[in-house]
């Protein structure tokens, strides 16, 4: 019976978010469609009455051709010019709109009811003036596309589509790189300085100091730049460089850099020598390997005012290349606008899980469980000033659990006891396996990893845990409450960016008496409870909403020895909020 339940419980939300993504689009389709409509109407009738007026001081200039009305007709005609291209970007938008809408299913007899407009396409050619730097607004994978696009941008309707599926985006600041082959120096540590300066006398040198580091004159050209934000840092920064010959390098940084502060850091922060690219190359490794590169040269980043906050996990890699295949920056430096999507999906994060216990046998657990956890960073700064990764205090991430249970398992069992004229609790670890509500937070204590090539993290944290259980007395269920705290150690590894394993380590102390006033029930006393959790988790490298879990949780009490398990799959989704409205009769 329990099988046919979830099973039914899932065509049923499969066909249920199906139906509901359809409607949506229709709705979006019809208020897209009906808008562009009206004001395609709009524009069309400015046009035709520029149209008119200027025909009409065509004719004056034409029968009197020094009159005052040829200024006035080459006002005219730019007037109309730019209705003309006005009206032509409707016309794109509806193109955009209509290949959007049919591939998520509309169909064209359903567009032309909610676009009844003929559109005319003129073919005026759009002129931007010159720039410093060239504008490009940046949404990831290679997602990019002019400021101010013309409307036959091989990438416009693709960047239209996903501009016009996201519900919520935030504008995170500009990322400036400097042009294709732009030449900077070189850096080299001052306790190096002499040795470098005595081995390589024939490189034209003139130390100028910055900080604890010597400016060189020799040069290198800038080639490529990629890094990778994680929990608020940038983990990991490659840049490819090329030398005076036209040898290709690889630097690399040696720890992570905070991404709050790095409009501070950057320019102190200078990034180590790798290897040569081609290993084939003829190089002196000797000359290059003391070698650093400012990060601040290749890499700024300005955060909108208001605006400074941490994204979630992405990596970018700069420049993108336009249609045929060159650097975005082949003439200029180039400035991206970063936008990241921020809808509830992208901030929370939330889990489905069905326990297998509870699915084949009789247990306890609960049969589908909720879990809704989002993170908030308090002092996401390194602090170990050595190349050791050391956070304190970084975040803490606040949680709720919601579990369903079987009717005829959810109240805790109890015996009456007389001679204390009270119920007690048979098992008090049943508290906690049949919480139907648990929420709380975990605060990280310190956040530590040895090195960045190191795929593996340890994390101490503080748990805070509030559940809530039902407790049979005789025929009744009554709500009890408890609080959990303690301290517990994860440990993080990575097989692949998007595959890994997390186990949990934990020593927590539950406390029912003083949160429940039941006099007919003798609630047991304070007691320690260690908890294991182990987790694989998988999800595609492009999408980490569509991850799966398996976890492996058990609970042991150490007063009197009572223990259960949890063995559950879960998977990452997202909630759809229906759209309501009223209709008078």
């Amino acid at each position: 019976m329990k099988r046919i339940l979830l099973l039914t419980i899932l065509l049923f939300a499969i066909k249920s978010f199906g139906q509901q993504e359809e409607n949506s689009y229709l709705k979006s389709a019809k208020t897209d469609f009906e808008k562009l409509s009206a004001d395609y109407e709009t524009k069309e009738k400015e046009v035709k009455t520029g149209q008119t007026e200027l025909n009409e001081l065509l004719e004056k200039v034409k029968n009197d051709p020094k009159s005052k009305y040829s200024e006035e007709l080459t006002k005219k005609v730019k007037e109309v010019e730019e209705q003309k291209k006005d009206l032509n970007s409707f016309c794109s938008k509806y193109e955009s709109y209509k290949a959007f809408y049919l591939d998520k299913g509309v169909t064209i007899g359903q567009i032309n009811e909610f676009f009844k407009c003929e559109c005319i396409v003129n073919n005026e050619q759009e002129v931007s003036p010159k720039k410093e730097y060239k504008t490009y607004l940046y949404y990831g994978d290679d997602m990019v596309v002019k400021e101010f696009p013309k409307t036959n941008d091989e990438n416009f309707d693709q960047i239209i589509q996903k501009i016009l599926s996201a519900k919520s985006e935030s504008y995170l600041g500009d990322i400036i790189i400097p042009k294709e082959n732009q030449e900077f120096k070189f850096y080299i540590h001052k306790e190096k300085w002499g040795e470098y300066n005595s081995s390589f006398p024939t490189l034209k040198t003139n130390p100028k100091e910055n900080g604890s580091f010597i400016q060189l004159e020799k040069e290198f050209k800038f080639k490529s730049v990629a890094f990778e934000i994680c929990d608020g840092f940038i983990a990991d920064v490659k840049i490819l460089i090329l030398d005076e010959n036209g040898n290709e390098h690889l630097f690399e940084n040696r720890s992570s850099i905070s991404f709050l502060n790095f409009s501070n850091s950057a320019p102190s922060n200078f990034i180590s020598y790798k290897h040569p690219v081609n290993q084939s190359q003829i190089v002196n490794f000797d000359e290059f390997h003391n070698l650093r590169i400012r990060l601040s040269d290749v890499l700024v980043y300005i955060p909108k005012p208001g605006y400074n906050y941490i994204p979630n996990d992405v990596t970018f890699t700069f420049p993108t290349k336009d249609k045929n295949g060159d650097a975005l920056n082949k003439t200029n430096p180039v400035k991206y606008e970063i936008k990241e999507t921020t809808t509830l999906q992208n901030v929370i994060e939330l889990r489905a899980y069905t326990d297998f216990l509870a699915l084949f046998n009789d247990s306890a657990n609960g049969l589908v469980q909720l879990q809704g956890k989002g993170d908030f960073y308090i002092f996401p700064f390194r602090t170990c000033p050595l190349g050791t990764d050391l956070r304190l205090m970084d975040k803490i991430s606040p949680y709720v659990n919601f579990s369903r249970l079987d009717a005829d398992v959810r109240g805790v069992e109890t015996t009456f006891d007389s001679s204390l004229n009270k119920y007690t609790i048979n098992n008090s670890t049943d508290l906690l396996q049949k919480a139907y509500l648990e929420m709380g937070s975990k605060l990280n204590l310190f956040n530590w990893r040895f090195a960045k090539s190191v795929p593996f993290r340890f994390i101490g944290y503080f748990p805070f845990r509030y559940q809530i259980a039902d407790v049979k007395i005789s025929d009744q269920l009554k709500n009890v409450q408890g609080l959990g705290l303690g301290i517990g150690f994860t440990f993080e590894f990575k097989r692949f960016n998007n595959f890994g394993f997390n186990y949990s380590l934990e020593f927590s102390k539950y406390s029912f008496i003083d949160y429940n006033t039941i006099p007919e029930l003798e609630l047991p006393s304070a007691y320690s409870v260690f908890r294991n959790e182990a987790e694989v988790y998988y999800h595609p490298d492009s999408d980490k909403k569509q991850a799966i879990f398996l976890r492996l949780k058990t609970f042991n009490n150490y007063t009197n020895h009572e223990a259960f398990y949890q063995l559950q799959f879960g998977y990452r989704f997202s909630i759809g909020i229906s759209e309501v409205k009223a209709k008078a009769q």
